[in-house]
């Protein structure tokens, strides 16, 4: 109980992060563009610090390797499960064009970057006898995440000539990954006890620890910055209309998860706890904020995915905890 006591206390702190955003957005406190400013921070800086600085301090043998790789191809796996209900969806609901491609990426893609990782990295801070290694598990599921989105994700929005295969796979090599990739190095070299013993390297890792741990607060002030550009009152207004956007928020907060929870108990520990729970809580996210900027790069429905974002995101602080709470009964 104690773990959802602590998600449901951080998810409520993030919110009023995220209100703060979206008012200096909304009142023009801060320059234009000052979200797309923020973004950058925290993929090109903050986050990749987090990651490497928790992965530094983490302990991490082959079985656990073998486990990420599992965790990699169930997020594929999952992330493809979601297109084909996403697809049957659209069908049933008469969901078409450029909206119906949104609609399956909003059910796809979830904001593993902006949500879960700093939400993971939390919970592997407050809780680490049952988080411990949640990071360097997170970074499994977003490598999956992104193999999807940078291949067949960005295929249902793009008509760009040029955009060939390996243009697009180069965004699988990012500030992330490579973090992730040196971590990798740290804990298979043993590099760690040589940084620890040399005083000055040690207190500079600590000090990128410190940088690192700004993520979860930049992300919310993003997501908020970014939702003042919305029109809420229009997405009220027009809720009747916008049913859909309820739909999809259903099949990625609660759905999909629920699916995973029933497989993976149905599997018998074929992918123990910690990394079934990092791969569930990441399912379990909210809309991808990426969706909406690549709607809007690629001139599609970029309005709808921004919808979709608020509405998921708003419904996740009921959603999250159930979900949660599901896992520990059943798994």
């Amino acid at each position: 109980m104690s773990e959802i006591v602590v998600v449901i206390e951080q998810i409520f702190l993030l919110l009023i992060v995220g209100l703060i955003g979206y008012l200096a957005g909304r009142f023009n406190y801060l320059p234009a563009n000052s979200d797309k400013a923020v973004a950058a921070l925290v993929v090109k800086i903050t986050a990749p610090l987090m990651i490497l600085t928790k992965m530094y301090n983490m302990e991490f043998d082959a079985e656990d390797y073998i486990n990420g790789v599992k965790l990699y191809f169930f997020a594929i796996f999952f992330i493809l499960l979601a297109y084909g209900i996403s697809l049957a969806a659209a069908k049933l609901f008469k969901v078409r064009g450029c909206t119906a491609k949104i609609f399956s990426m909003q059910m796809m893609f979830g904001n593993v970057i902006y949500f879960a990782l700093p939400l993971i990295a939390v919970l592997s801070s407050e809780l680490p006898e049952v988080w411990s290694k949640g990071t360097a598990y997170a970074m499994f599921y977003v490598l999956g995440n992104d193999t999807v989105m940078w291949t067949l994700g960005i295929s249902l929005v793009s008509n760009k000539e040029g955009d060939s295969f390996k243009t697009r796979a180069k965004h699988l090599i990012n500030g992330n990954t490579i973090a992730f990739l040196i971590g990798i190095i740290i804990l298979l070299t043993g590099a760690r006890q040589f940084i620890s013993s040399v005083h000055i390297l040690d207190v500079f890792m600590d000090k990128l620890s410190d940088v690192g741990g700004m993520t979860a607060h930049l992300s919310m002030l993003f997501i908020g910055l970014m939702m003042s550009k919305l029109s809420i009152v229009s997405v009220i207004k027009n809720f009747k209309e916008k049913y859909i956007l309820v739909i999809s928020s259903f099949v990625k907060l609660i759905l999909l998860p629920v699916l995973a929870i029933v497989i993976l108990k149905a599997l018998n520990g074929f992918l123990p706890l910690e990394p079934a729970k990092a791969l569930i809580l990441q399912l379990a996210m909210p809309g991808a904020t990426i969706v909406a900027a690549l709607a809007g790069e690629y001139d599609s429905d970029a309005e709808f995915a921004a919808e979709g974002i608020f509405v998921s995101t708003l419904l996740l602080t009921v959603t999250l905890p159930f979900v949660l709470w599901l896992t520990d009964i059943i798994l």
